[in-house]
């Protein structure tokens, strides 16, 4: 039986699952799926030919790798098993899922997954070869450590290893009783070390049996913690650092994160954890819904057609990660059915069908994972920062980092004759150094004072998060320059490309541009003002 949390851990972060789910629909949708070794084999390798598992993993031909990756899409709530009219047991997508599969925005809909993720839960039930959580835990996991992140006694922050040792073994409710008694043994914690924990931590919570296989006594309690903070912070209500391994909520998020908590924490938990079915359709309500009425009975025979149309949806899927698409134009239209060898007519129809106006929220939730990933993916962070700015605000916008003592991005209103400059921050808490500023205020800013003829109207920073030293940073550039400037985190930013309406693209621009040189960092708030006041 677990005695502590648990959450799988094929894929640890969260920006793959709307690809993994539609590979699903493609292949296994209203078939059977348990004991159905190829259907689950097939799966497996359309994972790896999808780039979404490692070839070469597997140890034997039994698909066991599919049914640990489909095992993961039940934990979130995306898919279930359910009997059709004859009793046979079959693979459906709950709402949750299948938005996903069609290409909505993921980031809403995970992170109400997320949020609602809860034990006691179907998948550790103890039913059908499943394991078994120890009753004691009646608890919503991602809302309890929101909870201790909002605890005045906490400073704001919580570490992989405190997480790991304390919350996992001993975040039992959501009760203020029980956060408390967390936070007592977190703050004892930081005192005394592991001379704190309980003289029979070890034995209550397995740690003995991982030191004989890994030599870390804490192992297999940090993976799982490492795999909670990954999927906490597709959220975009965290920012990590990585030395040592910490989480503290994004300051422009906190009323969001403290929503969440006075939402889910005295919410009754979901009943009925050991019926799949019945658990799994009222954990995977989209957002907006509030009932699974589906006859899935009527729906168990799945057309030639209709996987041909899951197949279009899958690549369409998968390319919405890679660029913005506001729309289905022909070159679209023709890239799909490259890829899929299907008549381009059925195809156009297919796209039409379901994403009429395109989808922002894959290309977004890329961004994000861009923005946390350091040096790693610098470039391309900048390079789909540049795609924002040109093809949802309507900028020209060229990405010139690469020159070297250049700015990363500038962009230009051509028909108002102004410019902008944007220097991209892959760090989790950017503030300006007086490296920074120099370069800033004494090399960009001079070279684009007036460039090209456009008048430099603003300097930004995009950063993963910001520390609240930004503002005195961007003061010092403002006074020095006479240039406005501004600092945006990535979740903030997130929200303003969401919320942007394009169909006023000069009024839309002149308030983007007073947004981006208000003076300080730009808060949600800030965001809300602009995007009323075109």
């Amino acid at each position: 039986m677990l005695n502590y949390w648990m959450f799988p851990r094929p894929f640890r972060k969260l920006t793959g699952v709307p690809l993994r789910v539609a590979v699903s629909v493609r292949l296994a949708l209203g078939k059977e799926w348990a004991g159905q070794r190829q259907t689950q084999v097939n799966f497996e390798e359309a994972l790896e030919q999808e780039g979404l598992k490692r070839p070469g993993e597997r140890r034997d031909g039994s698909g066991s790798g599919g049914r640990t990756h489909q095992a993961s899409l039940k934990t979130l709530g995306l898919v279930f098993n359910g009997k059709d009219q004859h009793g046979v047991r079959r693979l459906y997508t709950t709402l949750a899922g299948d938005a996903l599969a069609k290409g909505s925005n993921p980031i809403p809909v995970l992170t109400e997954q997320v949020m609602k993720n809860q034990f006691p839960c179907y998948q550790y039930s103890g039913g059908r070869g499943l394991k078994e959580m120890a009753p004691r835990f009646r608890v919503r996991p991602f809302v309890f450590i929101l909870q201790l992140l909002l605890h005045p006694q906490l400073g704001g922050n919580l570490t992989q290893e405190e997480t790991a040792k304390l919350v996992l073994t001993y975040g039992e409710s959501n009760s203020s009783k029980c956060v408390d008694d967390v936070v007592r043994r977190i703050l004892k914690f930081r005192i005394d070390g592991d001379s704190s924990l309980e003289a029979d931590f070890d034995e209550k919570f397995g740690t003995s049996w991982e030191q004989s296989r890994t030599g870390n006594r804490f192992g297999h309690l940090l993976d799982i913690a490492n795999t909670a903070l990954n999927w906490l912070e597709y959220t975009l209500l965290i920012q990590r650092e990585l030395r040592p391994s910490s989480i503290s909520l994004i300051p422009s998020q906190v009323a969001k994160a403290r929503e969440f908590v006075n939402t889910y924490q005295s919410k009754p938990l979901l009943r009925d954890h050991t019926d799949e079915a019945k658990f799994q359709r009222a954990y995977g309500l989209a957002p907006g819904t509030f009932r699974d009425n589906r006859n899935l009975t009527r729906e168990s025979s799945v057309t030639l057609q209709a996987v041909m149309a899951s197949e279009v949806n899958a690549q369409f899927v998968k390319l919405s990660t890679t660029r913005i698409i506001t729309g289905i134009d022909a070159r679209l239209v023709r890239e799909i059915r490259d890829i899929t060898g299907f008549d381009e007519a059925f195809v156009q129809k297919t796209l039409q069908k379901l994403h009429p106006n395109g989808e922002l929220g894959p290309f977004l939730t890329k961004l994000n994972e861009m923005a946390h990933q350091g040096r790693e993916d610098a470039r391309d962070f900048e390079l789909a920062t540049a795609e924002v700015f040109r093809t949802v605000f309507g900028f020209e916008a060229e990405q010139i980092g690469q020159h070297g003592r250049q700015p990363d991005i500038w962009v230009k209103d051509r028909a108002k004759g102004y410019s902008g400059i944007i220097d991209n921050k892959a760090i989790q808490d950017f503030s300006i150094s007086h490296t920074a500023e120099s370069v800033m205020a004494n090399t960009y800013i001079p070279a684009y004072r007036s460039n090209d003829g456009h008048d430099l109207a603003f300097f930004m920073y995009i950063a993963a998060g910001l520390k609240p030293t930004v503002n005195r940073g961007l003061t010092n550039i403002i006074e020095q320059t006479g240039v406005g400037g501004s600092a945006i985190d990535i979740a903030t930013f997130i929200e303003l490309v969401l919320h942007y309406d394009d169909t006023r693209h000069e009024a839309s621009r002149d308030a983007l541009r007073d947004l981006f040189s208000i003076g300080r960092a730009i808060s949600l708030a800030d965001v809300e003002e602009a995007l009323v006041a075109r």
